[in-house]
């Protein structure tokens, strides 16, 4: 710090960089407690819209914790009653908790609990070149995989990180290294019925100017790379396949120093495949005049009526100005 700062200055760049930073992590998993509360209106101007497009908002939430460990949620997967959740922070830590409803209605989160991500020493991923998380999903074996982004690389962990399972590599295949720092592996997601995993980098754009994406068998051997149009100025930040085949990308586009718009577009099934140049539908597209935030995770599970529920989750870059919000939509065609 600099020493001719007045002392009443100093004191303050020293609270505001207690703010910023997120506590240290624990070297062992432990519970975190997480209030909720509700989000009963997607557009709160006119609270009594529920279509939007193709979806029909259900409910939201928009989670604190006085943790300092929490936030920063990258990406997330859902189980088949859309309870169990499983989050990965970009910080190198690890969120399991029971989503609980009133009726069809998302109403809060118990039994949360949090952790390191551990290396293949058993040890926690540190420094944070080594653990910016930023995508995850479930192999059919149920082992789960995480993407990182500046030390680019897929690791493969056990089915449950709270049983401390060290990592082992799944894929650092040559192209990795040529992604931007901070723009990695940001988009994982399993096909349905064949286990081939896709991954997306958030802006690898090629001499089209569109986004690029990469076709992994199940062990993690590269099989293809394929291009989607990018649309504007978004990029992608998750990605889960919807039961049926269907490919759902979750985009943001940000301007500083404010615009802030979210995108989730579906790709018709069996478009994914090594060599295609793709696009799709946009099924929801919002910008701050509704209850958005920066958008990085999404996850599909089968809804009481039978069609499939989309939940997004917001990474609040632990910044107490942005919030963690969790919102769920019904697809409705």
């Amino acid at each position: 710090m600099n020493s001719s700062l007045p002392k009443h200055a100093a004191a303050v760049l020293c609270l505001l960089a207690c703010l910023a930073a997120p506590a240290a992590r624990a070297d062992a998993p432990s519970p975190v407690t997480v209030t909720a509360a509700p989000v009963p209106a997607f557009v709160p101007a006119a609270p009594q819209e529920t279509r939007f497009g193709a979806l029909r908002y259900i409910g939201g939430l928009i989670l604190r914790s006085s943790d300092g460990r929490f936030g920063g949620i990258s990406s997330m997967t859902i189980d088949s009653a859309g309870r169990a959740m499983v989050a990965i922070t970009d910080t190198g830590d690890w969120i399991t908790a029971s989503l609980h409803y009133d009726g069809e209605i998302p109403a809060g989160l118990s039994d949360a609990s949090m952790g390191p991500l551990l290396d293949a020493d058993g040890q926690p991923l540190s420094p944070k070149e080594n653990a910016d998380a930023e995508s995850l999903a479930r192999l059919p074996d149920g082992d789960l995989i995480v993407g990182f982004e500046r030390r680019h690389r897929i690791l493969r962990f056990g089915r449950d990180f709270a049983a401390g399972t060290p990592a082992r590599l799944f894929s650092q295949r040559p192209w990795m290294a040529s992604l931007p720092a901070n723009r990695g592996i940001e988009a994982l997601a399993v096909i349905p019925g064949g286990g081939e995993v896709v991954a997306l980098a958030e802006r690898k754009l090629d001499a089209a100017g569109d986004h690029t994406g990469w076709i992994l068998d199940a062990s993690g051997r590269e099989r293809g790379e394929f291009h989607v149009r990018r649309r504007g100025g978004f990029d992608i930040t998750d990605a889960a396949f919807l039961p049926d085949g269907s490919l759902l990308l979750l985009e943001r586009y940000f301007a500083a120093p404010i615009h802030l718009e979210i995108a989730i577009r579906r790709i018709a099934p069996g478009e994914v495949r090594p060599g295609a140049r793709i696009d799709g539908e946009v099924i929801l597209q919002a910008d701050r005049s509704a209850m958005i935030d920066n958008m990085e995770a999404i996850a599909v599970h089968e809804g009481a009526s039978g069609r499939p529920v989309i939940t997004i989750v917001s990474d609040d870059n632990f910044n107490f100005l942005q919030r963690t919000l969790l919102l769920q939509f019904e697809l409705m065609r």
